[in-house]
């Protein structure tokens, strides 16, 4: 007499925390809540951005867990998930989220939540998994032009940021919807040695992702490659991020005159406004459903996650519900905001 096989906990628990293995020497360490779901409904999955851990999203988690099934993961070298040897890209995280999904037997259809650089990797696992995607949110998020052209990683940006303490003078310390004991894992992890390695790994991969990303030209297509499952796009106040960092650094003193000179035309609000929402309205391109929508909070810059999570959580309702619409075959092209 056979035994009945044994459930699956990243399905049949309420919440699950553990380690998945995506090779035979490779695992990443992963969180499941929410309802436990039924055929058809789908998965949230949490994109951070580049160097960004997946503790800073557990306010993001904590909310949507109480309507929809959330997947928060940390990636290779970050938090407890083991670390590869080799070179970081956006493909490589793409196929291994992929791998995480099959080997933690976790099917689609697939919400994304894609913050920043998080954006290009989103849409490195629609390229390799269209089918399986049933919407994307994303937050303050790149695309391959601002990856390719934005300056905010060159070395003048750098040194005006030198000993500032962006999450004290941004206001995010003292404004965060993290919980203390969530304030305080995410804090210990962005201070160890792993973190620092991991980030840089990433960073030597942000420019080259766009490159790569736009050879694929899904926002050129003939017809939008999501069809009319939903897109929406979270427009969060990145420019006075960048302005109260830049006046902490000149009291600092830091910066030479042509550094100074670099940053305060990086951060000319007209031209910085209209690219930026120029880059963040292409991924509405994706789909014949999308819609733009900006940030409420006063204290809402480029992490909305970390200050404003409930527009995140509106969102992903905005876009459960449409993809309801989709799969009845209800919902027309519509492109709002």
């Amino acid at each position: 007499m056979s035994s009945s096989p044994t459930p699956n906990p990243w399905s049949t628990n309420p919440t699950h925390t553990g380690f998945i293995p995506v090779t035979k020497i490779h695992s990443l360490h992963a969180t499941i809540s929410g309802p436990l779901r039924t055929p058809k409904t789908s998965l949230t999955i949490i994109i951070p951005g580049v160097g960004a851990t997946a503790t800073e999203w557990s306010a993001v988690q904590r909310q949507l867990s109480q309507e929809t099934r959330c997947l928060l993961y940390s990636r290779s070298g970050h938090g407890p998930s083991s670390s590869l040897a080799g070179p970081i890209t956006a493909v490589s995280i793409a196929s291994e989220l992929i791998a995480l999904l099959e080997a933690a037997d976790l099917p689609g259809p697939y919400i994304l939540i894609a913050h920043s650089w998080g954006g290009i990797i989103a849409r490195e696992f629609l390229h390799l998994r269209n089918e399986e995607v049933g919407g994307i949110v994303f937050v303050d998020a790149n695309q391959e032009l601002n990856t390719t052209l934005d300056q905010w990683c060159s070395p003048f940006v750098f040194a005006m940021w030198k000993d500032v303490g962006i999450y004290d003078v941004t206001g995010i310390r003292s404004h965060t919807s993290l919980l203390a004991s969530e304030w305080d894992a995410f804090q210990s992890e962005v201070q160890t040695p792993k973190y620092a390695l991991v980030t840089a790994q990433e960073m030597a991969a942000y420019r080259p992702s766009g490159p790569v990303l736009a050879a694929k030209r899904q926002l050129e297509a003939e017809e939008p490659v999501m069809g009319n499952r939903p897109v929406s796009v979270v427009k969060g106040n990145s420019l006075r991020d960048f302005k109260v960092v830049y006046e902490a650094g000149l009291a600092r003193g830091n910066g030479t005159v042509e550094e100074r000179r670099l940053y305060e035309e990086f951060i000319e609000p007209v031209s910085r406004e209209v690219r930026d929402q120029g880059w963040q309205r292409g991924n509405l391109r994706l789909s014949g459903n999308g819609r733009f929508v900006r940030t409420r909070g006063q204290w809402t810059g480029h992490n909305v996650h970390l200050t404003e999570p409930e527009i995140i959580v509106e969102e992903v309702r905005w876009l459960l519900g449409e993809l309801t619409d989709v799969l009845s075959g209800s919902n027309g092209s519509k492109v709002l905001g």
